[in-house]
């Protein structure tokens, strides 16, 4: 969707006022000079360079703690518990002794 064409007079007004809008050739170069002297030029690129090697040497002792942390925890947990249903032998009854004097005292059965 292009916008409809200026009429000449107002484009002509416009390409007047773009010329005075941004700063002459002498404050660009004062405003470099100034931001060069106060940002110290190629230091910044050193320093970041710098910071750079450390935040990675630090990322790397950060992964390795975090693995050194786990298996510390893998070996200091719990045992495993087994779940194995216990092997017992048939355990018979308890007799009560009125009922163990009973069956002894009851007359032995009639041959056939």
């Amino acid at each position: 969707m292009n916008p409809e064409p200026l009429n000449p007079r107002a484009q002509a007004l416009l390409d007047a006022a773009r010329d005075g809008l941004g700063p002459d050739a002498a404050a660009i170069a004062r405003m470099r000079a100034r931001v060069l002297t106060t940002a110290g030029g190629a230091g910044i690129v050193a320093a970041t360079k710098a910071s750079a090697g450390l935040a990675s040497k630090l990322a790397i002792v950060g992964v390795l703690a975090g693995v050194g942390g786990a298996g510390l925890w893998w070996v200091m947990r719990d045992p495993p518990v087994s779940v194995s249903a216990p092997v017992s032998a048939p355990v018979s009854a308890p007799v009560s002794a009125a009922a163990a004097a009973a069956a002894a005292a009851a007359p032995a059965p009639a041959p056939a």
